[in-house]
């Protein structure tokens, strides 16, 4: 306003000014009683080979080793691979059916010969392991994941526990010494 009254910007400079924004606004539907022209959506793009390749590039770029102190990592595709996913209660029961996937199919890429198991067998099936994978989803809210996690610690096989939501479990399971964050459980 004080620009204004001194001169240094003009009744028309402010004008200009103040329409280019209510133009925008207008375009966008942002004003009262304005309606936004919708653009029409370029669904070609719509799970492209370019935007599949960029999705597992971030996917990868995101796995996160948040611990390894019994230096486990990379694993020999060759060891037994005993692979677990935890029943969770806060896990999510939508399926969908191009996206479904498994921490045991996703172990199975670089070690064909890695074996599942519900977690109610998990223990008994570990015993014929050379290595334990426990997949977790928020482990802090779910008593038997941890009992699982302590189970698995105590079996002396090593362990790598992979978060399949969040970071937040790796302080839950301080006994497991090696751990990864994979911020989901689709295929990229």
């Amino acid at each position: 306003l004080e620009a204004v009254r001194s001169g240094r910007v003009s009744i028309d400079r402010l004008d200009a000014s103040v329409l280019r924004i209510l133009e925008a606004k207008a375009r966008r539907g942002i004003l009262p009683g304005a309606v936004a022209a919708p653009a029409a959506p370029d669904a070609s793009v719509l799970n492209s080979s370019d935007h599949r390749a960029l999705a597992l590039s971030v996917a990868r770029k995101a796995v996160t080793l948040q611990r390894d102190n019994a230096k486990l990592l990379p694993l020999a595709p060759t060891a037994k691979i005993l692979v677990v996913e935890a029943t969770s209660p806060t896990r999510s029961d939508v399926v969908d059916d191009q996206m479904a996937s498994s921490l045991l199919e996703a172990v199975q890429r670089f070690a064909p010969s890695a074996v599942g198991s519900s977690s109610r067998d998990a223990v008994t099936a570990a015993r014929t392991a050379d290595v334990l994978i426990l997949g977790t989803f928020d482990l802090a809210q779910s008593a038997s994941q941890q009992k699982l996690a302590a189970d698995f610690a105590a079996s002396g096989k090593p362990v790598v526990m992979v978060s399949l939501r969040g970071p937040y479990d790796a302080p839950v399971a301080p006994e497991l010494g090696t751990v990864l964050a994979a911020y989901g459980d689709r295929p990229v």
